[in-house]
This record gives structure tokens, sequence and C-alpha cells, in this order.
């Protein structure tokens, strides 16, 4: 990444930081205190990850650089080997902490990110966000098919449109008190704005500025709707409309100034950032294995969560170190031979 865009991993780095602890706290009285009842730290990390996706994901898409092929090549090699890791590992937290051995079907269909559109729940809980991060690559696709994805304007339109679809969304999860996945077009939304915001930012494009305030405004407006229409009945996620639009107006208000104001290049959050991923993915593993040797639900000690980051960061270090890297080394060969089978057509 470029000397310039270091920010962008420190801010990954946070993101998964706020995720590890995130599920860490729940577990602990500090979760019942009044700034965590009205606050969800792993919320805002999540939020911070769609924007993110949004500022580097539609870059990776060139017409020069193999289209989408060399896309799909990228992007599968970048997920799916350290996702298929966590998914076994995962079976072995279900069988070894909860004594309960998943169904061949349901861990299958986790290998495909996809279980969520079969009804199969994930067998971690933060898979949740991944078939979001597909839907949004997905979109990318058909965009640039249509040669609209790096339009400014097209993208302005999608992610208010997004912003509409969730008030509607809303909406009806309340008056139908079904639980209809408001997130969805929500960070589909967030992901469209960071599209723009890399624009504005990166390339100092005034129109895409422009465009970015009016998103902006949008969304301040949009959210107490989103919140409060979708988030005051509870379905068994703890949902709180509060903790919802003080989570999701931080993270947002977070990202802009981290990304305009104050771009921190501290090398620890880099390095976070780094493994970020397979923190995400891995550290619920790392939690049960922590839970089970040590009493969290007492009180909270920062002891016991040096302890607990002390099993998550090597784990991830070590994942990231023997699966993403030399997954990523593989696609890069993977695209080397499709391009140079492309020159010699």
């Amino acid at each position: 990444m470029q000397q310039r865009l270091r920010y962008l991993d420190a801010i990954r780095g946070i993101a998964a930081l706020t995720v590890v602890l995130s599920h860490f706290i729940e577990r602990t009285p500090l979760h019942q205190t009044w700034f965590f009842s009205n606050f969800n730290l792993g919320q805002f990390g999540v939020v911070l990850f769609f924007i993110l996706s949004g500022m580097v994901i539609p870059y990776s898409l060139k017409s020069e650089y193999g289209g989408v092929r060399f896309f799909i090549v990228s992007r599968f090699f970048r997920l799916y080997p350290a996702y298929w890791f966590s998914v076994f590992i995962a079976v072995i937290t279900s069988m070894l902490f909860f004594q309960i051995q998943p169904e061949i079907k349901v861990v299958l269909l986790n290998t495909t990110m996809l279980q969520s559109v079969f009804g199969i729940p994930d067998l971690f809980g933060v898979y949740w966000t991944l078939i979001i991060e597909l839907l949004f690559y997905g979109l990318c696709v058909f965009i640039f098919i249509f040669g609209l994805l790096k339009n400014k304007t097209s993208n302005f339109i999608i992610a208010v449109s997004f912003l509409i679809l969730a008030v509607a969304m809303s909406w009806l999860r309340w008056y139908l008190d079904r639980k209809i996945p408001v997130a969805v077009p929500l960070a589909l939304s967030l992901m469209f704005f960071g599209s723009l915001w890399r624009e504005a930012t990166v390339k100092k494009d005034i129109y895409s500025r422009n465009l970015c305030i009016w998103w902006t405004i949008c969304f301040a407006l949009s959210l107490p709707a989103i919140c409060f229409l979708a988030y005051s009945k509870s379905y068994g996620f703890g949902e709180n409309p509060i903790a919802y639009l003080m989570t999701y107006a931080c993270s947002v208000a977070f990202f802009i100034v981290m990304t305009s104001k104050w771009k921190l290049t501290f090398r620890p959050f880099i390095f976070l950032g780094t493994i970020s991923y397979s923190m995400y993915l891995l550290h619920q593993f790392a939690l049960e294995l922590f839970s089970s040797e040590f009493n969290i639900s007492g009180d909270f000690s920062f002891l016991k969560l040096s302890l607990y980051l002390l099993v998550v960061l090597p784990l991830s270090y070590l994942s990231y170190r023997f699966i993403e890297k030399p997954s990523l080394i593989f696609s890069i060969k993977i695209k080397d031979k499709l391009h140079f089978a492309q020159k010699t057509l």
C-alpha cells in the first residue's frame, strides 16, 4: 500500500482491536456500565471495516490489470483460505468448549460464506459481515461491467438509494415486527460512501467532496429513523436504538477525522491492520479458550484482558504468516499466469 495510505491499515487495526475487545468486555460486568450499554464497541469496529472496504475494493478492479478475472482471483485468495481455517477452528471450538458436534451440512455451508442465505447459523458469530462483503464485491463487479464503478454521481446515487432502502426496511421491521436485515443496505451505503470519500480525500476531488457532504447530511437525517424503527424492539441481540445511533454516528465521524485531519501511522496499529482479518476470524476461539481457564464474568481485570490479547495476537499472526501471506503470493502467481496467457492469445 502506498505510504500515504498506511493510515488505512492503522484504522483497520483499530477496527479489529475494538471487535476483539468488545467480545471480551461483553462477558464482564463492564458491559453493564452506562457507556457500554449505550455504545457498541464491536459495531464501531465493524462500521470502520465497511467504510474501509469502500475505500479499497473498487480501486482493485481495473481494466488494465485483468479486470474481473484478476479481481475474483485476488479476492478469493484474500478471503477464503484464512476463512476456511477459521471454520475448522470454529468446529473445534464447538466440540471442545460446548460439547456440540456441528452437522456436516452446517459446516459445509459455512465454508461458502453464504450460509445465512440458506438459513444456516454462523459457526462463529462474526461471520455475519462477510456475506455483506461478498454482496459488495458482486455489486462492484456488476457496476464495473457497465463502466460506472468510477462514476462519482452513480456511486452517490447508489449510496443514497441504500440509505433510503434502509429506512424503508426499518419501517417494515417495525410495522411487521419481523427481524428484517436493515444492517445490509446500511452497510452497503457506508461502503459506497467510502468509495466517494477516497476520491475526496486521496485524489482531492472537489465534486466528490461535495457529494460526501450531501451523503453525510442524508445519513444524519436517516440514521435516527433507522435506529429507532429497527432497533426499538428486542429480537434477542441486545437491540438498543440509542446504542446503534451513537455507535454508527461516532464511527463515521471517527473515520472522517482519521482520514482527513489526523492520519495516524502508529506502527503497532499498522501491524494490527496487517493481521486484522485473522484477528477478526479467530478471536472467538481465543475467547472461549481463555474463558474455560479463567473466570471473567465476576469482574473486569486488565491483567486478564492482557492475557487474552496474548492469545489472540500470536494466533492471528501465525494465521497471517502461514495462511494469509502464502495465499496472497499464490494469487499473484495465478494472476501472472493469466496475464501471460492473455498476452500470448
